[in-house]
């Protein structure tokens, strides 16, 4: 992928990144855990084989968000608070 359609720290920024990597335990790639988005706070470290196991990953984005996933134009589009780090 040329561009990430998210936001993302630019890689030349280690010190975001190590700061990133420590305040969620991130001790190697690939690692995604789940933050609450009204406040932030760390919500699961697990996220990654959650999701590898996961037989509708339609169904577990939901419930993540606590909303029903959206379908739109065949893409999801999920409507809650839910982030995801990296």
């Amino acid at each position: 992928m040329g561009e990430q359609p998210w936001p993302a720290v630019p890689f030349a920024n280690r010190e975001v990144k190590d700061a990133l990597s420590k305040k969620y335990g991130v001790r190697g790639i690939p690692t995604m855990v789940r933050l609450d988005g009204a406040n932030g706070e760390l919500a699961d470290t697990n996220c990654r084989a959650r999701i590898q196991i996961a037989q509708d990953g339609e169904a577990l984005l939901a419930k993540w968000s606590g909303v029903p996933t959206v379908k739109v134009q065949g893409t999801s589009q999920n409507k809650g608070a839910c982030c995801a780090v990296m």
